[in-house]
């Protein structure tokens, strides 16, 4: 098709975002020039509509007044000499096949498109038809004139174009078919039979049931085997031709390789089916959240009614041992809170990652001493040992946070009178930190779904700390984001190990150079 001709398109479709969207991927083709009218209805197909001279039609197949396929056969029945494009949902792709089978030159699913794969279809189905009337205007009518043309499409057509006999010699073949199969010449590929070309043989037999019944196919999806052995999705238009006697003569058709079609469909396929398991997660893991946000509210006020109603018959100490709990439950609240702002923030890329030079040695320290206080309350020993000449490359905010966090959670399990070791290692061109807890494990079934978005859960300390749930979660992300990996061990009533590895740093100026090309 000339990029320069202006296309004439009739557009049904009765929903206005579709119209919308249909006109701004034609307005985003550079060079493409286009008039388009668009109707609602099938009632709307008035004497000025018909009588305008339409390039091709885009139809939905399902508008208020027409549904499925009879929506196509309508305006099939009124434009039979105009290429028409269906437009399916993703769930009635079967329906445009349907449709490409009794006539259509092609269809889309709405929503797994872009304006590339919207040209193709508008440039295939001009040409497809095209094809197709040139070649049966020869076979019928066998005009000279006809034939020059067919010849110089059967030399020159993107498409391959082949005639088999019943029994699947190829008596005919052209140049696109050659290539298509990856054979070196029209004669080589001849010499096989058609049933060599499938990579299941049994499948010739079904296509020759389906011509015998109807005599002919359009649109006929099937896998084939290239000259190198490599498989390919094709979709294939065929016909049968038949003496007066009306005996087979020979198949005739047209093949295109639909592969990297076939590829985009599957991967939008994956991508529907990730992204409904990660808002089912999602769903999920909110309403879990939900649950444990009431929990430090619920106290906040049982607590604050109790102190209302009988605040004059407490004494100072009874008062103040109430404040006490409603400080803890307040400090529960906001800490969730907190934690969730930051997990937000991570999924929306808004958190600024600056990597640097960070001491782990330091950072341990400093982590070991804001975390005494809360040990020394359940008489846990806290030991370190950590190379103070290892230094990672990482953002020190996100680390910290992490170490926070599973220094925090180390505590939280751990018994009175417990330890807690927190070491480091090189492993290659990575750090790996280790906090290390005697504490009271895991089973199997819990350590398999850590980190996870979908089994998110808060639990119980050993002297009943409550939990947000979240702060794995975040400690997964904040590490992921830094090129890291973190795992954890552990055994029921034996304790745990939680690992993390960075990036070592490197004096060199290396490490510049993954700012780059980390996804951030």
């Amino acid at each position: 098709m000339n990029d320069k001709k202006k296309l004439n398109i009739l557009f049904i479709e009765d929903n206005p975002g579709d119209v919308r969207l249909i006109r701004e991927l034609l307005n985003s083709l550079h060079g493409f020039s286009y008039t388009i009218k668009n109707i609602a209805s099938l009632n709307e197909l008035d004497s000025s509509v018909l009588e305008d001279s339409f390039d091709i039609i885009l139809t939905d197949l399902n508008i208020h007044d027409s549904n499925g396929i009879q929506t196509f056969k309508k305006v099939y029945t009124l434009f039979p000499n105009i290429p028409i494009i269906v437009q399916t949902g993703i769930s009635d792709k079967e329906l445009g096949e349907l449709a490409v089978s009794e006539g259509a030159q092609d269809y889309l699913v709405k929503g797994s498109f872009d304006e590339q794969l919207l040209y193709k279809s508008i440039t295939y189905s001009i040409e497809r038809l095209k094809l197709s009337k040139s070649l049966h205007a020869e076979i019928i009518k066998g005009e000279q004139e006809k034939a020059k043309v067919f010849e110089e499409i059967f030399e020159n057509s993107s498409f391959g174009i082949y005639r088999t006999t019943p029994d699947g010699e190829l008596l005919l073949v052209n140049p696109a078919l050659v290539k298509i199969l990856g054979f070196d010449s029209v004669e080589e590929l001849k010499e096989k039979n058609v049933r060599d070309l499938y990579k299941n043989e049994k499948k010739r037999d079904d296509f020759k049931e389906i011509m015998v019944k109807q005599g002919s196919v359009s649109g006929y999806e099937e896998k084939w085997k290239k000259k190198d052995g490599s498989i390919i999705f094709v979709q294939k238009s065929s016909r049968i031709v038949k003496d007066e006697n009306g005996d087979i003569l020979y198949y005739e058709g047209t093949v295109e390789d639909i592969s990297k079609r076939k590829e985009a469909d599957e991967k939008i396929f994956q991508y529907n089916q990730k992204l409904e398991k990660l808002n089912a997660d999602k769903d999920k893991f909110f309403s879990t959240l939900a649950h444990d946000l009431t929990k430090p509210f619920t106290g906040l006020l049982g607590l604050n009614k109790m102190m209302i109603e009988d605040y004059d018959e407490m004494d100072d100490s009874e008062r103040l041992s109430l404040l006490k709990e409603i400080n803890t439950a307040s400090n529960n609240g906001y800490n969730l809170l907190q934690d969730l702002l930051h997990w937000s923030r991570a999924q929306m890329n808004g958190l600024s990652i600056k990597r640097e030079k960070v001491s782990l040695r330091e950072l341990v320290e400093k982590n070991l001493r804001f975390a005494n206080q809360t040990a020394e309350n359940k008489n846990i020993t806290l030991k370190t040992d950590i190379d103070s000449s290892l230094d990672v490359f990482a953002d020190y905010n996100m680390i910290d946070a992490v170490l926070r966090n599973l220094l925090s959670n180390a505590i939280k399990f751990t018994y009175k009178r417990g330890s807690i070791l927190i070491s480091s290692s090189l492993n290659d061109n990575n750090v790996v930190l280790t906090v290390n807890d005697n504490g009271s494990g895991m089973e199997e079934k819990v350590l398999s779904n850590l980190f996870k978005l979908e089994n998110s859960q808060s639990t119980l300390g050993t002297s009943g700390e409550e939990g947000t749930g979240l702060g794995l979660i975040l400690c997964k992300e904040y590490i992921e984001k830094n090129n890291g990996k973190i795992w954890a061990e552990s055994e029921f009533g034996e304790g745990s190990k939680f690992h993390f590895s960075l990036p070592v740093f490197e004096s060199s100026g290396k490490n510049e150079k993954k700012i780059s090309v980390s996804n951030i």
